[in-house]
């Protein structure tokens, strides 16, 4: 008796709590990413976080070649620049505490000449120009309707690189603009790659320096213009990550400790969503048997030349060959080659 009304307690105290939160839940997509397949992630630090993701659960995936751009201008002309195989303006080339930067990119993208910075720029157009003619997927992760104008030039940059507040004027994209730029963009996209699926995603990352109310109003802007573009092409789809943080999950136990960011596990299951949405139920099973192998690979016994660690490393070696031809795993066998070195030192 008192078992039954236990259950019965958990039902009811389940359902409660159930009153209390509304879970976004995307449909499946039609169009599937298969396992392996080319993603290209450019963006906010959360496109950063996405694509690493891709990468440690074996996608072929290159992520921000130019760094972290945070609005929808910054993001077109990176990427127009690089589908045109064009340069970056000269006008924009800046120097500042010793490092060599480009007003279009991120302040990582620095060297210590002008030259070796064109140099690797170009290099960098190059290589992302090639990538996304043989993408599969595109995910375009927007941070915030705000940007910066240079006043010396009158160009909008993507990074104020530390240079002097008093240099830019500060000023906001409208749900119109924003739209223009995302259109533009799609367009060059499909121009070299009419196949490519493109997923849209509004970071859930707040920006507090522009005031949750400024920051509210930025995201708002995005959002808007995501939904007109969404209609427009049959190749776009929406994805919630800003509705699974500020929506789905809504506490502050699943920010970082800066309360802006994303913690690790509110990332996790934002993730899983996303392959809940986007990857098959077969390539799901496929990414688990992975994972598995990379915990082992990472995996450290405390004497490496004993038995027991000779036999696991010889189970991984036959688990990991069932991905050949599926995956490239050239680094992982000679990841494994390496160890057989040490047992056998």
């Amino acid at each position: 008796m008192q078992i039954a009304w236990l259950f019965l307690f958990l039902n009811f105290f389940t359902l409660f709590l159930g009153m209390f939160r509304t879970e976004v839940t995307p449909s499946p997509s039609i169009q599937q990413l298969s396992f392996g397949q080319k993603v290209f992630s450019i963006g906010s630090c959360f496109a950063n976080s996405m694509g690493q993701r891709l990468k440690d659960h074996k996608f072929d995936t290159l992520s921000n070649p130019f760094g972290i751009l945070f609005n929808t201008h910054a993001i077109r002309q990176a990427l127009v620049t690089s589908i045109q195989a064009t340069t970056f303006p000269e006008r924009l080339y800046g120097h500042h505490e010793e490092r060599h930067f480009h007003y279009w990119t991120h302040s990582e993208c620095n060297a210590p000449s002008k030259a070796a910075l064109h140099n690797a720029l170009t290099t960098r157009v190059h290589n992302t120009q090639k990538y996304l003619k043989e993408a599969n997927w595109v995910l375009l992760t927007l941070g915030t309707s705000w940007v910066y104008r240079y006043k010396k030039t009158g160009d909008l940059v993507a990074n104020c690189h530390k240079v002097p507040n008093n240099q830019f004027e500060k000023t906001l994209l409208s749900p119109e603009q924003n739209q223009q730029e995302l259109h533009a963009l799609i367009e060059s996209l499909l121009s070299i790659n009419p196949n490519c699926k493109i997923v849209l995603t509004v970071s859930p990352v707040r920006h507090i320096k522009d005031t949750l109310v400024l920051n509210n109003v930025s995201k708002a802007s995005l959002l808007y213009a995501v939904h007109e573009i969404d209609k427009q092409f049959e190749a776009v789809q929406y994805f919630p990550s800003y509705e699974l943080l500020l929506d789905d999950l809504r506490d502050y136990r699943f920010f970082a400790d800066d309360m802006l960011h994303p913690s690790n596990k509110a990332e996790e299951y934002i993730w899983n969503k996303f392959i809940q949405t986007y990857v098959s139920e077969q390539d799901r099973a496929l990414m688990a048997e992975w994972y598995k192998i990379r915990q082992g690979l990472q995996h450290r016994p405390f004497q490496i030349k004993s038995n027991a660690y000779d036999k696991f490393i010889t189970n991984l070696s036959i688990k990991l060959k069932h991905f050949e031809g599926i995956v490239d795993i050239s680094s992982e066998l000679e990841e494994i080659e390496q160890i057989r070195i040490k047992i056998n030192e």
